[in-house]
């Protein structure tokens, strides 16, 4: 596995994401791919009628959060067994669950991955700084620990605003 690059430039990085956390509205979001990454799965798509198509296609790792209501709400890019499509190995998928990612178990609420939930404590209002810290430092975390990111210029951030 390629060694990590000094601690500094990924500090940098997740201060600025616990910055974009924070910032956040109700309904946005923001997701940090690593571009390099890519591995071939077998992608579906829907058709008309209900006819499913198979492709091969690249698929890149990805952490993402959404701000819905006072809570955010944090995704890691899925295993088919999670009801995603990147295909972690067992050991990538036993180092992102030892990380504190959970498998989901919402019926009402589908995450095609691992996810994490921050919500703000009675009065308090939206995601409280060490909320967002924790989520930046979780992300940033799983981008160098398990899809072995090694440069922060490898990581993509695209904020959704509304």
């Amino acid at each position: 596995m390629p060694t990590p690059t000094s601690p500094a430039p990924w500090s940098a990085v997740e201060q600025e994401l616990a910055t974009t956390l924070r910032s956040l509205e109700e309904g946005e979001s923001v997701v940090v791919e690593v571009t390099g990454a890519g591995r071939p799965a077998v992608l579906q798509e829907r058709r008309l009628l209900g006819l499913v198509r198979e492709r091969t296609g690249t698929v890149h790792p990805y952490t993402q959060a959404i701000r819905v209501d006072d809570a955010l709400v944090a995704e890691c890019a899925g295993s088919p067994r999670t009801g995603g499509v990147y295909p972690w190995t067992p050991e990538e998928e036993e180092r992102i669950l030892a990380l504190g990612w959970l498998v989901p178990d919402r019926p009402d609420f589908v995450v095609p991955g691992y996810q994490r939930e921050w919500v703000a404590g009675p009065g308090l209002g939206y995601a409280e700084a060490t909320h967002t810290s924790e989520a930046a430092a979780l992300m940033v975390r799983t981008l160098r620990e398990v899809m072995a990111c090694t440069d922060p210029a490898d990581v993509r951030v695209q904020v959704n605003r509304s």
